[in-house]
């Protein structure tokens, strides 16, 4: 099997034949590099959400996906961004049948995640407004995140229209900020340490 895609078909050229990628900006928008030690499986493979921008895809790569080891016999070192510890770490890749986030090097993991780390939010921020707990200045369907640093608290679209209604949700990072949370089935506020990143509204 010549196709090292984990689903669908690589990207093709004019003449049918795959179209070789060297960085991730070498493919079309929903399509993501599969690198590859050998110039001919170093193709773009179409991503889980086909017809939306990079910068989604970037997402993606970067905070959607465990590692996958892939199939065959390979045993070639990459390196995957880590949502948990906010890191890009290192795994063994057999080859084929990867996924997104998988890069051939820690400079390589950083560089394709490093916008999107900045960013407490769990959806895309086009424009960021930073805000804090005395200037909420937030258009209206957004709300003001808190990080533990000013770079962190900026507006985030809103996901709930009642932010009560959510779940506990503790986020990702190294912080541990004292917080409030509703609890509906207790029907009370309760304390719980946030982490700083990718909470929800939920959070006083």
């Amino acid at each position: 099997d010549n196709n090292p895609c984990p689903n669908g078909s690589p990207l093709t050229d004019q003449h049918d034949a795959f179209f070789v990628c060297s960085s991730p900006n070498d493919c079309l928008p929903g399509y993501w590099c599969h690198f590859s030690e050998q110039r001919a499986a170093s193709v773009c493979c179409p991503g889980a959400f086909p017809f939306v921008a990079f910068y989604i895809d970037k997402r993606k790569s970067c905070f959607g996906l465990e590692p996958e080891m892939g199939v065959g016999h390979g045993s070639l070192t990459r390196w995957y961004y880590d949502f948990s510890s906010l890191d890009c770490k290192k795994f063994t890749y057999r080859g084929s049948k990867g996924n997104q986030n998988n890069f051939m090097s820690r400079e390589q993991c950083e560089a394709t995640c490093k916008d999107v780390q900045q960013s407490p939010c769990t959806s895309f921020v086009e424009d960021r407004i930073y805000c804090s707990p005395s200037s909420a200045n937030c258009p209206s369907k957004y709300y003001c995140h808190l990080g533990d640093t000013p770079e962190t608290s900026i507006c985030c679209p809103k996901i709930s229209k009642n932010p009560c209604d959510l779940p506990l949700s503790e986020g990702s990072g190294n912080a541990a900020m004292a917080r409030f949370f509703y609890d509906s089935q207790e029907n009370r506020c309760s304390p719980f340490r946030y982490r700083g990143l990718f909470g929800n509204e939920n959070n006083f």
